[in-house]
């Protein structure tokens, strides 16, 4: 079979067999890198001496299933910095490492203890192939009240592989929640300086 050898004797003894016993008989595979995913016909001849001692065989037809290697992961992902109780938003691009494109790809900002999903917090990226980087950004926000320190935003990335199945990954972005700023407000009095001097002479106050 094309693309497929097998790494061990093809020929399997399984030993004597009564009316009902199982035996698992096991093949090592070795599938070349440039095969496609797909269902890949094979047949396996099972040859036996019957209760008399003849000789008999026959033949079994089997599916092998090759699955496609299908990985995501963050680039131009240097970490968040952001303050607790604010929205935020950030860019990077999903990079799939992998053998198979997918479809109907999206991201999305994954609930929890610390981060909370709002407008924004998912996108469709639609149609993505091996080693081409996607762009997106997304919203969240940091729950009120969190403490500073690094913690990480999980984000579900949704697709339908090569047998047209829903299936999901995750991929972490680090996050640093700073101190909620403290420097105080200033504002222009109406009557202080160039601009009060100038409200006045115009007669605005």
């Amino acid at each position: 079979m094309t693309g497929i050898s097998s790494l061990g004797p093809s020929l399997v003894a399984s030993g004597d067999l009564e009316p009902g016993d199982t035996v698992e008989v096991p093949y090592s595979l070795l599938l070349d890198g440039g095969l496609r995913a797909g269902q890949y016909p094979a047949s396996l001849t099972v040859s036996y001496l019957d209760s008399d001692g003849i000789p008999r065989s026959l033949v079994e037809s089997v599916t092998l299933s090759v699955r496609g290697i299908v990985d995501f992961t963050l680039i131009n992902d240097d970490g968040v910095s952001v303050t607790a109780g604010e929205v935020n938003n950030f860019e990077a691009d999903l990079l799939l490492i992998g053998t198979e494109s997918v479809q109907f790809v999206e991201i999305e900002v994954v609930d929890d203890t610390v981060f909370k999903t709002v407008s924004g917090s998912s996108e469709y990226l639609g149609a993505v192939d091996p080693d081409s980087p996607i762009p997106f950004d997304l919203n969240f926000k940091v729950v009120d009240g969190t403490e500073p320190g690094e913690y990480t935003l999980d984000l579900r990335v949704t697709y339908k592989d090569d047998l047209n199945q829903d299936t999901e990954d995750t991929v972490e972005l680090s996050v640093y929640v700073g101190e909620p700023s403290s420097e105080p407000q200033t504002t222009q009095g109406s009557s202080g300086g160039f601009w009060g001097w100038l409200r006045r002479l115009l007669g605005l106050g």
